[in-house]
């Protein structure tokens, strides 16, 4: 059981956050869209993180290309989700050649997807994205 002090001290986001797993063929045209998980608190949020793959270990095979999306309650990270309307996208192409990418490299780019997914659940993404934005859409 939780005592009294343990449910004060739990962390809530204003919403709820759900991570996607996106697979897109490239020979069919297709999206397949699976739900991963949601949480609604930090400490759901971290532990759920801490089971996903890292972005720099998620490879395309076989004409896939793979990654993993972040999504504010239970909006699909499809364009026909009527939320995604007016929406908009941010991609970030990283060489993933074994040859030239570095052990640094990675870590880089897994330090980058979870300063950016902080943000998002924090609000703080939203503000920047805001200051340069007179739509006033909400991430």
């Amino acid at each position: 059981s939780t005592s009294k002090n343990e449910k004060n001290s739990i962390l809530y986001f204003k919403r709820e956050w759900t991570f996607w797993l996106i697979i897109y063929d490239k020979q069919q045209e297709q999206y397949q869209i699976e739900e991963i998980c949601s949480a609604n608190t930090v400490s759901n949020f971290y532990s759920f993180y801490k089971e996903l793959p890292r972005i720099s270990e998620l490879k395309n095979t076989d004409c896939k290309k793979i990654s993993i999306a972040l999504f504010a309650g239970y909006i699909r990270p499809a364009w026909e989700d009527e939320n995604n309307q007016n929406g908009g996208a941010y991609c970030f192409l990283v060489d993933n050649d074994t040859k030239h990418a570095t052990q640094g490299d990675a870590q880089i780019v897994d330090e980058i997807w979870l300063d950016l997914m902080l943000m998002a659940v924090g609000g703080d993404l939203n503000k920047i994205i805001q200051d340069g934005d007179s739509n006033d859409n909400e991430v």
